[in-house]
């Protein structure tokens, strides 16, 4: 039962770091590229999405501890 929990906790916390260090990679080439620090409602939507789905993509490469 632990060791199901244990899995669970490993799959969120490696999902999560995936995906938010996607988002914030995205977000700050945008903003270099763009040049305007404020990025609009619809590019901030279409970037959570890259990086979920990146995030996604990368699931069979997650290793569990246990």
């Amino acid at each position: 039962m632990l060791d199901l929990l244990r899995n669970i906790l490993a799959f969120t916390g490696t999902f999560l770091v995936i995906s938010s260090l996607t988002i914030l990679a995205i977000q700050i080439a945008m903003g270099i590229f763009t040049s305007k620090p404020k990025l609009s409602r619809k590019e901030n939507y279409i970037i959570y999405s890259i990086g979920f789905i990146i995030a996604l993509s990368l699931i069979p490469f997650y290793h569990f501890p246990a």
